[in-house]
């Protein structure tokens, strides 16, 4: 939030499991990704009122795998994550940013 509030226009957040209570986002972020373990210290990322971006909360629950300890060096997310930046520095909108 520092940086919208310092008007700086952010395209995309990526958050793998974030520990602390994170305050609702505000207006100038296009895209957020969140990885989380509900059960462990992950938890979902909301916005307040005046965002407008979206927000992708992925629960990995079920990702045995996956922990907190490890969630920012899984290969799978690291390769959608990847993929989702690719697409993005490919869309013209964007790019000349």
């Amino acid at each position: 939030n520092w940086m919208v509030h310092n008007g700086v226009p952010v395209r995309l957040v990526v958050v793998f499991d974030a520990v602390s209570q994170t305050h609702p986002l505000d207006a100038g972020i296009a895209e957020v990704l969140n990885f989380y373990k509900p059960k462990g210290y992950g938890q979902e990322v909301t916005g307040n009122s005046r965002f407008n971006g979206k927000i992708v909360n992925v629960d990995l629950t079920q990702r045995k795998d996956v922990d907190h300890l490890n969630i920012d060096e899984d290969q799978q997310l690291q390769d959608e994550v990847l993929a989702l930046s690719l697409n993005i520095l490919k869309d013209p909108k964007t790019a000349s940013r």
